[in-house]
Protein backbone atom coordinates (compact mmCIF):
# COMPACT_ATOMS: atom_id res chain seq x y z
CA UNK A 1 0.00 0.00 0.00
CA UNK A 2 1.27 3.19 -1.44
CA UNK A 3 1.82 5.62 2.00
CA UNK A 4 0.23 8.73 2.41
CA UNK A 5 3.19 11.52 3.13
CA UNK A 6 1.56 12.85 6.11
CA UNK A 7 1.51 9.60 8.25
CA UNK A 8 5.36 10.15 8.65
CA UNK A 9 4.50 12.27 11.75
CA UNK A 10 2.12 9.58 13.57
CA UNK A 11 4.29 7.24 15.49
CA UNK A 12 1.28 4.88 17.15
CA UNK A 13 1.10 1.13 16.59
CA UNK A 14 -2.53 0.50 17.04
CA UNK A 15 -4.97 -0.88 14.91
CA UNK A 16 -7.49 1.93 13.79
CA UNK A 17 -9.74 5.12 14.29
CA UNK A 18 -13.51 4.81 15.37
CA UNK A 19 -15.13 8.06 14.90
CA UNK A 20 -17.95 8.59 17.32
CA UNK A 21 -20.98 10.24 17.29
CA UNK A 22 -23.92 10.23 19.78
CA UNK A 23 -25.38 7.11 17.98
CA UNK A 24 -23.43 6.28 15.31
CA UNK A 25 -19.85 4.72 14.86
CA UNK A 26 -17.75 4.17 11.62
CA UNK A 27 -14.46 2.50 11.56
CA UNK A 28 -12.61 3.48 8.37
CA UNK A 29 -10.29 0.01 8.38
CA UNK A 30 -12.96 -1.39 6.79
CA UNK A 31 -13.26 0.58 3.54
CA UNK A 32 -10.09 1.28 1.85
CA UNK A 33 -9.07 3.99 -1.36
CA UNK A 34 -6.34 4.64 -2.97
CA UNK A 35 -4.53 8.17 -2.46
CA UNK A 36 -5.56 8.83 -6.01
CA UNK A 37 -9.35 8.71 -5.45
CA UNK A 38 -9.17 10.22 -1.84
CA UNK A 39 -7.46 12.97 -3.00
CA UNK A 40 -9.80 13.25 -5.91
CA UNK A 41 -12.53 13.24 -3.92
CA UNK A 42 -10.98 16.16 -1.46
CA UNK A 43 -10.89 18.57 -4.72
CA UNK A 44 -13.40 17.65 -6.80
CA UNK A 45 -15.80 20.63 -4.89
CA UNK A 46 -15.27 24.39 -5.46
CA UNK A 47 -12.82 26.03 -2.55
CA UNK A 48 -15.77 27.61 -0.84
CA UNK A 49 -18.10 24.76 -0.61
CA UNK A 50 -15.06 22.49 0.83
CA UNK A 51 -14.82 25.03 3.53
CA UNK A 52 -18.35 24.94 4.43
CA UNK A 53 -19.41 21.47 4.22
CA UNK A 54 -21.90 19.45 6.39
CA UNK A 55 -21.05 17.14 9.21
CA UNK A 56 -22.42 14.09 7.43
CA UNK A 57 -19.30 15.44 4.31
CA UNK A 58 -16.19 15.47 7.35
CA UNK A 59 -17.44 12.16 8.36
CA UNK A 60 -17.32 10.70 4.52
CA UNK A 61 -13.58 12.34 3.93
CA UNK A 62 -11.95 10.40 7.46
CA UNK A 63 -13.67 7.51 6.31
CA UNK A 64 -12.39 6.84 2.80
CA UNK A 65 -8.53 7.41 4.42
CA UNK A 66 -6.65 3.81 3.51
CA UNK A 67 -4.22 4.30 6.00
CA UNK A 68 -5.79 4.15 9.34
CA UNK A 69 -6.11 0.27 9.07
CA UNK A 70 -2.64 0.10 9.33
CA UNK A 71 -1.39 3.34 11.19
CA UNK A 72 -4.06 4.29 13.23
CA UNK A 73 -5.34 5.00 16.44
CA UNK A 74 -8.83 4.24 18.90
CA UNK A 75 -9.37 8.24 19.03
CA UNK A 76 -12.99 7.88 20.97
CA UNK A 77 -13.23 11.54 22.11
CA UNK A 78 -15.29 11.93 25.06
CA UNK A 79 -19.00 13.79 24.07
CA UNK A 80 -19.76 16.39 26.92
CA UNK A 81 -22.92 17.39 27.45
CA UNK A 82 -23.82 20.95 25.66
CA UNK A 83 -23.40 23.83 27.32
CA UNK A 84 -24.69 27.16 26.75
CA UNK A 85 -22.84 29.36 23.87
CA UNK A 86 -20.45 31.70 25.10
CA UNK A 87 -20.19 35.18 23.50
CA UNK A 88 -17.55 35.59 20.55
CA UNK A 89 -14.27 36.94 22.32
CA UNK A 90 -13.98 40.54 22.11
CA UNK A 91 -9.98 41.42 23.12
CA UNK A 92 -7.75 42.86 21.38
CA UNK A 93 -7.69 40.55 18.47
CA UNK A 94 -6.54 41.75 14.84
CA UNK A 95 -9.26 42.18 12.66
CA UNK A 96 -9.12 39.41 9.73
CA UNK A 97 -7.88 41.61 7.48
CA UNK A 98 -4.54 42.24 9.70
CA UNK A 99 -0.89 40.74 8.35
CA UNK A 100 0.79 39.56 10.82
CA UNK A 101 4.62 39.40 10.40
CA UNK A 102 7.47 37.33 10.59
CA UNK A 103 8.85 39.55 13.72
CA UNK A 104 5.82 38.64 15.46
CA UNK A 105 5.95 35.28 15.07
CA UNK A 106 8.88 34.71 16.08
CA UNK A 107 8.20 37.06 18.90
CA UNK A 108 5.80 33.98 19.83
CA UNK A 109 7.77 31.56 18.69
CA UNK A 110 10.43 32.20 21.29
CA UNK A 111 8.01 33.00 24.15
CA UNK A 112 6.73 29.31 23.44
CA UNK A 113 10.19 28.00 23.78
CA UNK A 114 10.63 29.85 27.07
CA UNK A 115 7.86 27.55 28.91
CA UNK A 116 9.03 25.20 30.81
CA UNK A 117 6.58 22.49 30.85
CA UNK A 118 3.18 21.65 29.33
CA UNK A 119 0.87 23.80 30.57
CA UNK A 120 2.36 26.35 30.53
CA UNK A 121 3.21 25.70 27.14
CA UNK A 122 -0.51 25.69 26.38
CA UNK A 123 -1.33 28.81 28.37
CA UNK A 124 1.11 30.50 26.36
CA UNK A 125 -0.98 29.32 23.16
CA UNK A 126 -4.24 30.23 24.38
CA UNK A 127 -2.98 34.05 25.57
CA UNK A 128 -1.85 33.84 21.89
CA UNK A 129 -4.37 32.77 19.75
CA UNK A 130 -6.77 35.12 21.58
CA UNK A 131 -4.95 38.65 20.70
CA UNK A 132 -4.49 37.06 17.32
CA UNK A 133 -8.00 36.05 16.07
CA UNK A 134 -11.54 36.37 17.42
CA UNK A 135 -12.99 33.06 18.40
CA UNK A 136 -16.21 32.22 20.37
CA UNK A 137 -14.20 28.79 21.92
CA UNK A 138 -10.34 27.70 21.72
CA UNK A 139 -9.68 23.93 22.64
CA UNK A 140 -6.31 22.60 23.23
CA UNK A 141 -6.56 18.62 22.79
CA UNK A 142 -3.48 16.58 23.32
CA UNK A 143 -3.07 12.95 22.84
CA UNK A 144 -2.99 11.03 25.70
CA UNK A 145 -0.83 7.94 25.22
CA UNK A 146 -2.05 5.92 28.20
CA UNK A 147 -5.24 6.24 27.00
CA UNK A 148 -4.95 6.33 23.89
CA UNK A 149 -7.59 9.29 23.24
CA UNK A 150 -7.02 12.82 23.05
CA UNK A 151 -8.17 14.69 26.12
CA UNK A 152 -8.50 18.32 26.95
CA UNK A 153 -8.40 20.61 30.14
CA UNK A 154 -11.80 22.20 29.53
CA UNK A 155 -15.00 21.43 28.72
CA UNK A 156 -15.70 21.57 25.00
CA UNK A 157 -18.48 24.18 24.30
CA UNK A 158 -20.13 22.18 20.95
CA UNK A 159 -21.62 18.82 19.77
CA UNK A 160 -19.94 15.56 18.80
CA UNK A 161 -19.69 17.50 15.17
CA UNK A 162 -17.00 19.40 16.45
CA UNK A 163 -15.19 16.14 17.62
CA UNK A 164 -15.24 14.68 14.11
CA UNK A 165 -13.32 17.47 12.80
CA UNK A 166 -10.97 17.92 15.51
CA UNK A 167 -10.42 13.44 14.86
CA UNK A 168 -9.75 14.45 11.17
CA UNK A 169 -7.08 17.10 11.85
CA UNK A 170 -5.29 14.92 14.09
CA UNK A 171 -5.91 12.09 12.23
CA UNK A 172 -4.59 13.68 8.70
CA UNK A 173 -1.88 15.63 10.18
CA UNK A 174 -3.88 18.68 7.97
CA UNK A 175 -5.42 21.82 9.19
CA UNK A 176 -8.97 22.34 7.69
CA UNK A 177 -11.84 24.92 8.54
CA UNK A 178 -15.42 25.20 7.73
CA UNK A 179 -18.90 25.44 9.14
CA UNK A 180 -21.44 22.48 10.23
CA UNK A 181 -25.02 23.24 12.17
CA UNK A 182 -25.72 22.94 15.22
CA UNK A 183 -27.81 20.14 16.30
CA UNK A 184 -30.00 22.59 18.41
CA UNK A 185 -33.79 23.41 17.52
CA UNK A 186 -32.35 27.19 16.23
CA UNK A 187 -29.67 25.71 13.80
CA UNK A 188 -26.88 27.65 14.73
CA UNK A 189 -24.12 27.73 12.21
CA UNK A 190 -20.91 27.08 13.83
CA UNK A 191 -17.46 28.04 12.03
CA UNK A 192 -14.28 26.37 12.96
CA UNK A 193 -10.87 26.06 12.25
CA UNK A 194 -7.88 23.26 13.34
CA UNK A 195 -4.72 22.55 12.81
CA UNK A 196 -2.65 19.84 14.02
CA UNK A 197 0.30 20.37 16.51
CA UNK A 198 2.88 18.64 15.10
CA UNK A 199 6.94 18.65 15.00
CA UNK A 200 8.69 16.85 12.11
CA UNK A 201 8.42 13.36 14.51
CA UNK A 202 5.01 13.16 15.45
CA UNK A 203 1.58 14.79 16.26
CA UNK A 204 0.57 15.69 19.47
CA UNK A 205 -3.18 17.00 19.27
CA UNK A 206 -5.32 20.11 17.81
CA UNK A 207 -6.00 23.42 18.10
CA UNK A 208 -9.16 23.60 17.28
CA UNK A 209 -11.40 27.64 16.95
CA UNK A 210 -14.85 27.59 16.57
CA UNK A 211 -17.15 30.82 16.07
CA UNK A 212 -20.96 31.21 15.67
CA UNK A 213 -20.24 34.84 14.28
CA UNK A 214 -18.06 34.83 11.19
CA UNK A 215 -16.11 32.61 9.35
CA UNK A 216 -12.19 32.22 9.67
CA UNK A 217 -10.09 33.43 6.53
CA UNK A 218 -7.53 31.59 4.64
CA UNK A 219 -4.68 33.84 6.33
CA UNK A 220 -5.84 32.87 9.80
CA UNK A 221 -5.78 29.20 8.91
CA UNK A 222 -2.06 29.95 7.37
CA UNK A 223 -1.31 31.69 10.46
CA UNK A 224 -2.59 29.49 13.12
CA UNK A 225 -0.54 26.60 11.06
CA UNK A 226 2.52 28.06 11.56
CA UNK A 227 1.83 28.81 14.98
CA UNK A 228 0.64 24.72 15.21
CA UNK A 229 4.29 24.08 14.24
CA UNK A 230 6.14 25.87 16.25
CA UNK A 231 4.16 24.25 19.72
CA UNK A 232 4.95 21.18 18.10
CA UNK A 233 8.32 21.46 18.33
CA UNK A 234 8.01 22.55 21.80
CA UNK A 235 6.19 19.51 22.73
CA UNK A 236 9.01 17.36 21.06
CA UNK A 237 11.46 18.89 23.20
CA UNK A 238 9.37 18.50 26.16
CA UNK A 239 8.41 15.04 25.29
CA UNK A 240 11.86 14.16 24.59
CA UNK A 241 12.89 15.62 28.31
CA UNK A 242 10.20 13.91 30.00
CA UNK A 243 11.47 10.92 28.50
CA UNK A 244 14.89 11.76 29.92
CA UNK A 245 13.41 12.09 33.35
CA UNK A 246 11.10 9.21 33.31
CA UNK A 247 14.81 6.88 32.61
CA UNK A 248 16.67 9.29 35.08
CA UNK A 249 14.50 8.31 37.27
CA UNK A 250 13.77 4.22 37.15
CA UNK A 251 17.98 3.95 37.37
CA UNK A 252 17.87 5.89 40.05
CA UNK A 253 14.80 3.32 41.57
CA UNK A 254 17.15 0.14 40.36
CA UNK A 255 20.55 1.96 42.02
CA UNK A 256 18.75 2.06 45.07
CA UNK A 257 17.64 -1.81 45.40
CA UNK A 258 20.97 -2.72 44.91
CA UNK A 259 21.84 -1.33 48.47
CA UNK A 260 18.48 -2.98 49.87
CA UNK A 261 19.40 -6.41 48.36
CA UNK A 262 22.97 -6.09 50.11
CA UNK A 263 21.60 -5.82 53.64
CA UNK A 264 18.31 -7.06 54.74
CA UNK A 265 18.23 -5.58 58.03
CA UNK A 266 18.14 -2.15 56.45
CA UNK A 267 16.46 -3.21 53.15
CA UNK A 268 13.65 -0.54 52.72
CA UNK A 269 15.64 2.64 54.46
CA UNK A 270 16.45 4.18 51.29
CA UNK A 271 12.81 4.28 50.13
CA UNK A 272 11.29 5.24 53.69
CA UNK A 273 13.70 8.26 53.76
CA UNK A 274 13.09 9.15 49.90
CA UNK A 275 9.12 9.32 51.38
CA UNK A 276 9.85 11.18 54.31
CA UNK A 277 11.91 13.83 52.53
CA UNK A 278 9.30 14.73 49.68
CA UNK A 279 6.57 14.87 52.64
CA UNK A 280 9.04 17.51 54.84
CA UNK A 281 9.68 19.21 51.69
CA UNK A 282 6.32 19.17 50.66
CA UNK A 283 5.38 20.64 53.86
CA UNK A 284 8.37 23.24 53.21
CA UNK A 285 6.50 24.59 50.79
CA UNK A 286 8.69 23.32 48.03
CA UNK A 287 8.02 23.24 44.02
CA UNK A 288 7.44 19.89 42.39
CA UNK A 289 10.80 20.39 41.21
CA UNK A 290 12.35 20.47 44.60
CA UNK A 291 10.05 17.74 45.94
CA UNK A 292 11.33 15.56 43.77
CA UNK A 293 15.11 16.18 43.78
CA UNK A 294 14.68 15.51 47.85
CA UNK A 295 12.63 12.16 46.86
CA UNK A 296 15.39 10.90 44.31
CA UNK A 297 18.45 12.47 46.35
CA UNK A 298 16.77 10.74 49.43
CA UNK A 299 16.60 7.06 47.63
CA UNK A 300 20.61 7.34 46.72
CA UNK A 301 21.72 9.41 49.92
CA UNK A 302 23.75 6.06 51.74
CA UNK A 303 24.26 4.61 48.38
CA UNK A 304 28.41 5.04 49.25
CA UNK A 305 27.62 2.26 51.07
CA UNK A 306 28.42 0.04 48.24
CA UNK A 307 32.11 1.17 49.32
CA UNK A 308 32.76 -0.11 52.74
CA UNK A 309 33.59 -3.82 54.02
CA UNK A 310 30.52 -5.77 54.61
CA UNK A 311 32.06 -7.11 58.02
CA UNK A 312 31.80 -2.60 59.24
CA UNK A 313 28.72 -2.22 57.71
CA UNK A 314 26.44 -5.08 59.03
CA UNK A 315 28.20 -5.66 62.43
CA UNK A 316 25.38 -6.53 64.99
CA UNK A 317 27.89 -4.64 67.80
CA UNK A 318 28.77 -1.26 68.62
CA UNK A 319 31.63 0.07 65.40
CA UNK A 320 35.20 0.94 66.46
CA UNK A 321 36.28 4.44 66.18
CA UNK A 322 38.54 2.66 63.24
CA UNK A 323 35.27 1.56 61.65
CA UNK A 324 33.27 4.49 62.02
CA UNK A 325 35.93 6.54 60.19
CA UNK A 326 35.19 3.82 57.62
CA UNK A 327 31.77 4.37 57.40
CA UNK A 328 32.09 8.30 57.63
CA UNK A 329 33.75 8.10 54.26
CA UNK A 330 30.54 6.89 52.56
CA UNK A 331 29.00 10.42 51.49
CA UNK A 332 32.60 10.74 49.51
CA UNK A 333 31.59 7.71 47.80
CA UNK A 334 28.14 8.62 47.34
CA UNK A 335 29.76 11.64 45.79
CA UNK A 336 32.32 10.16 43.87
CA UNK A 337 30.31 7.56 42.39
CA UNK A 338 26.96 9.20 40.95
CA UNK A 339 28.69 12.24 40.00
CA UNK A 340 29.92 9.50 37.02
CA UNK A 341 26.28 9.38 35.78
CA UNK A 342 24.38 11.86 33.64
CA UNK A 343 21.54 12.62 35.53
CA UNK A 344 18.39 14.58 33.94
CA UNK A 345 18.20 18.19 33.91
CA UNK A 346 16.29 18.83 36.89
CA UNK A 347 17.86 16.00 38.70
CA UNK A 348 21.75 16.91 37.89
CA UNK A 349 21.90 18.08 41.89
CA UNK A 350 21.70 14.35 43.03
CA UNK A 351 24.59 13.40 43.32
CA UNK A 352 25.98 16.64 45.80
CA UNK A 353 22.53 16.55 47.71
CA UNK A 354 22.94 13.07 48.49
CA UNK A 355 26.75 13.20 49.67
CA UNK A 356 25.67 16.28 51.67
CA UNK A 357 23.27 14.71 54.24
CA UNK A 358 25.57 14.13 57.31
CA UNK A 359 26.85 17.55 57.13
CA UNK A 360 25.50 19.48 60.03
CA UNK A 361 24.43 23.64 60.68
CA UNK A 362 26.75 23.93 63.22
CA UNK A 363 30.05 22.94 60.74
CA UNK A 364 30.47 19.60 62.84
CA UNK A 365 29.31 17.25 59.97
CA UNK A 366 30.86 15.07 57.76
CA UNK A 367 33.08 14.88 55.01
CA UNK A 368 33.98 18.37 54.45
CA UNK A 369 32.40 20.20 57.44
CA UNK A 370 29.32 22.56 55.72
CA UNK A 371 27.84 25.13 57.64
CA UNK A 372 24.57 26.50 57.62
CA UNK A 373 24.39 28.22 54.27
CA UNK A 374 26.75 25.88 52.45
CA UNK A 375 24.77 22.86 53.19
CA UNK A 376 21.97 22.11 50.31
CA UNK A 377 17.99 22.39 51.51
CA UNK A 378 17.76 18.78 49.90
CA UNK A 379 20.55 17.24 52.11
CA UNK A 380 19.51 19.33 55.19
CA UNK A 381 15.98 17.80 54.88
CA UNK A 382 17.63 13.95 54.25
CA UNK A 383 19.47 14.42 57.32
CA UNK A 384 16.20 14.64 59.47
CA UNK A 385 14.41 11.72 57.01
CA UNK A 386 17.56 9.51 57.52
CA UNK A 387 18.13 9.94 61.63
CA UNK A 388 14.00 9.46 62.67
CA UNK A 389 14.48 6.15 59.88
CA UNK A 390 17.14 5.16 61.36
CA UNK A 391 16.19 5.41 65.13
CA UNK A 392 12.33 3.85 64.70
CA UNK A 393 13.50 0.35 62.49
CA UNK A 394 15.42 -2.30 63.94
CA UNK A 395 19.06 -2.57 63.21
CA UNK A 396 21.92 -5.11 63.68
CA UNK A 397 23.10 -3.28 66.91
CA UNK A 398 19.58 -2.03 68.57
CA UNK A 399 16.51 -2.22 68.61
CA UNK A 400 13.68 0.98 67.43
CA UNK A 401 13.35 3.06 70.11
CA UNK A 402 10.04 4.80 71.15
CA UNK A 403 8.59 7.78 68.80
CA UNK A 404 8.64 10.11 71.77
CA UNK A 405 11.91 9.60 72.27
CA UNK A 406 12.92 10.14 69.14
CA UNK A 407 11.02 13.64 68.49
CA UNK A 408 13.18 14.55 71.62
CA UNK A 409 16.13 13.62 69.87
CA UNK A 410 15.57 15.48 66.84
CA UNK A 411 14.28 18.82 68.94
CA UNK A 412 17.50 18.14 70.79
CA UNK A 413 19.54 18.84 67.35
CA UNK A 414 18.01 21.84 66.03
CA UNK A 415 20.10 24.47 64.80
CA UNK A 416 23.17 22.38 65.57
CA UNK A 417 22.50 18.94 63.49
CA UNK A 418 19.53 19.83 61.99
CA UNK A 419 17.56 22.90 60.53
CA UNK A 420 15.06 24.15 62.72
CA UNK A 421 12.56 25.38 59.29
CA UNK A 422 13.12 21.43 58.20
CA UNK A 423 12.38 20.05 62.07
CA UNK A 424 8.98 22.06 62.29
CA UNK A 425 8.01 20.77 58.70
CA UNK A 426 9.07 17.12 59.99
CA UNK A 427 6.71 17.91 62.82
CA UNK A 428 3.79 18.65 61.05
CA UNK A 429 3.86 15.63 58.62
CA UNK A 430 4.84 13.33 61.78
CA UNK A 431 1.24 14.84 63.62
CA UNK A 432 -0.67 15.01 60.19
CA UNK A 433 0.24 11.85 58.83
CA UNK A 434 2.99 9.71 60.02
CA UNK A 435 1.25 9.09 63.76
CA UNK A 436 -1.80 8.41 62.22
CA UNK A 437 -1.03 6.40 60.19
CA UNK A 438 1.31 4.36 62.55
CA UNK A 439 -1.75 4.45 64.80
CA UNK A 440 -4.07 2.53 61.94
CA UNK A 441 -1.18 -0.19 61.66
CA UNK A 442 -1.27 -0.99 65.25
CA UNK A 443 -4.98 -1.31 65.36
Amino acid sequence: MQKNKNWRHIARPVARLVCVMPSTAFDVGKNLMSETKLRASLTSEPAQQRETQHTHNELQRVHLIPEFAEFGAILTLPVPALTPQQQPYTGAALAPSQKVGVEYLNYINQELMKCPDEQALLACLTGAIEHLIRATQIEIWLYDRTSRKLKTNKEAAFMAASHVSIEAVFATGEARRGSFASSSSSQVEIFYLGVPLLSSKNIFGVCYLSSTARAFTREELELLTAIGHQVGAVLETLHVKFEQERSCENLIQALALTIDARDEITAGHSGRVANYSAAIARYLKLSEREQRLAYYAGLLHDYGKIGVRDDVLCKPSQLTAEEYEEIKQHPQYTLSILSKIKFSENLADVPHVASCHHERPDGKGYPRGLKQGEIPLGALIIAVADVFDALTVKRHYRDPMPLDEVMELVEAGRDTQFDGAVIDAFKQFFELEYLPRWHRNKA
